[in-house]
């Protein structure tokens, strides 16, 4: 006998079910049409790199297209997303622990270029700037067809954001980026022990610093604290790296940016003024 329900929550929200099998397997799967296979491919393979790099993620069961559906099926994982009400103390503190040295062990799976997607269907950029420059062209665009941004605030955070990947360019460096770390894709146990990191559909090889975004705007601000202690475990036998305020917010701006609209398409007006206070802020 099989038992299959629908999920949501840490592990997604899109099409996504948890099946129990008759020997007690226990499995996640997702589905997703077949005309995102290129997306899905990449996901699926930054999260083999992930789990070969040490980072705790479910174990891959199945990857394929069957007739108009792609099918992913990931082992179940016990563990729960983490709240402010159930993590406090010392279990936060583990957390954010094992979460930045998970990231660091990520971040130590290098690329040669800056590209949105590991399985080579997307343009590569040998240099961080010229890749900020593609992306900002396509959000921009984005911004412009939804009025979603004042022409005078596009021209100024846009700006700001050339100048910034003009000066850090140089030490950036590509390497795997989860980019959507925040509550919902965490996992842990009833000690705080980072027991997954779910999810890594929005992965793509970026400048190290574009992980902050999710982690500064959606995660540490819940925890008082969080963030040194993040740092202090992803930077261990480390030196901060060179220009990292800067690095950090130029992610911090594109990706704003880009927010605003992706809220408006989802008519989530909670979300978008949330996403227009950040930007203003990271203007100031």
């Amino acid at each position: 006998m099989i038992r299959a329900e629908t999920l949501s929550g840490g592990h997604g929200r899109n099409d996504n079910w948890t099946v129990a099998t008759a020997d007690g397997g226990r499995y996640v799967v997702k589905f997703a049409p077949a005309s995102s296979e290129s997306k899905s491919r990449s996901a699926h393979l930054a999260h083999l790199l992930a789990g070969e790099a040490g980072v705790p993620v479910a174990p891959v069961v199945h990857f394929g297209v069957h007739a108009d559906r792609l099918m992913r099926v990931y082992g179940w994982i016990d563990g729960r997303t983490p709240t402010p009400e159930s993590l406090v103390g010392h279990r936060a503190a583990r957390l954010f622990s094992d979460l930045g040295a998970a990231t660091a062990l990520l971040h130590g799976i290098n690329h040669d270029a800056f590209s949105s997607r590991l399985d080579g269907s997307s343009p590569a950029f040998g240099g961080w700037s010229d890749y900020v420059e593609y992306r900002l062209e396509h959000v921009r665009d984005r911004c412009r067809s939804v009025g979603a941004v004042d022409e005078t605030e596009l021209a100024r955070a846009v700006a700001i954001i050339q100048d910034l990947a003009q000066a850090v360019s140089p030490v950036a460096r590509p390497t795997l980026c989860h980019r959507d770390l925040y509550a919902g894709n965490v996992l842990v146990d009833r000690e705080g022990r980072l027991a997954a990191v779910l999810d890594f559909d929005l992965a793509e090889i970026w400048d190290t610093a574009g992980e902050w975004f999710k982690l500064d705007w959606l995660f540490f601000p819940s925890y008082p604290g969080s963030a040194s202690v993040f740092a202090e475990a992803y930077w261990a036998g480390r030196s901060v790296a060179p220009d990292w305020d800067s690095r950090v917010k130029l992610v911090g701006l594109l990706e704003t940016l880009n927010t605003i609209p992706n809220a408006m398409a989802q008519h989530d007006s909670d979300f978008e003024a949330k996403a227009r206070r950040r930007l203003h802020s990271l203007l100031g």
